[in-house]
This record gives C-alpha cells, structure tokens and sequence, in this order.
C-alpha cells in the first residue's frame, strides 16, 4: 500500500498507486492538512488586531500588522489553494482590502469544510 521514502533528513511514506486508492475511496485529491494550531493563533491575532481601539480605525495600522502575519496567512491560504496577496504589491494602506478578502476566504473555506 505504502513505500517508504528516505531523502536526506526527510523521511516519510508516499501511497502506492495512489490514483487509485483515491478513486476507490471516492476522492479527486489527497486530503489537505491544516494546522489548525496555527491557524487559531493566526485568528486570534487578527481578531485582537482589529479589536485595539487605536487601531481598529485604521487601515494604514492594520496594513502595517497584516503584512508581519503575512507568512503565516500566506502558508494557511496555500493548503486551502487560496492566495494572499503579497504586500510588496500594495503600498502603504492599499494592502488592507486585498488581505482581509484572502483572510475572509480563509474564514469561508474553513467553515464550509476543506
């Protein structure tokens, strides 16, 4: 069912004839894994970020945070296959729509099931 593989440091097991395993079980892709530990730490973050009352109104502020959580967001959004925009391509406040529709897209992917 399974081979093991070894590379360097990773090691691991990779399905045998996994397209059809895949089909058998009724499924068109592997499974996405979510940490989910990240992804609460990450909400939670967002969620005080937009809750501090002197930045909650401010969208230059709230950029400014969106882009140091910009990895971990970007991470999450891949194995959800949605991008988040990297913020070198919005200067200043711009970055504020783009980040927060990623983030909600996140939000609906996550409660609509992976």
């Amino acid at each position: 069912m399974v081979t093991k593989i070894s590379e360097r440091n990773i090691s691991g097991y990779a399905f045998n004839r996994k397209e059809e395993w895949l089909q058998a079980i009724g499924l068109k892709e592997m499974p996405k894994y979510i940490n989910w530990t990240k992804t609460f730490l990450l909400f939670d973050q967002l969620s005080k970020a937009l809750y501090t009352p002197s930045w909650s109104d401010d969208e230059y502020l709230l950029s400014s945070f969106f882009r140091n959580v910009y990895r971990e967001s970007a991470s999450i959004g891949r194995s959800l296959h949605i991008n988040i925009p990297e913020p070198s391509h919005f200067p200043g406040k711009q970055y504020f729509a783009p980040f927060a529709s990623g983030i909600l897209d996140i939000g609906k992917k996550l409660t609509r099931g992976t």
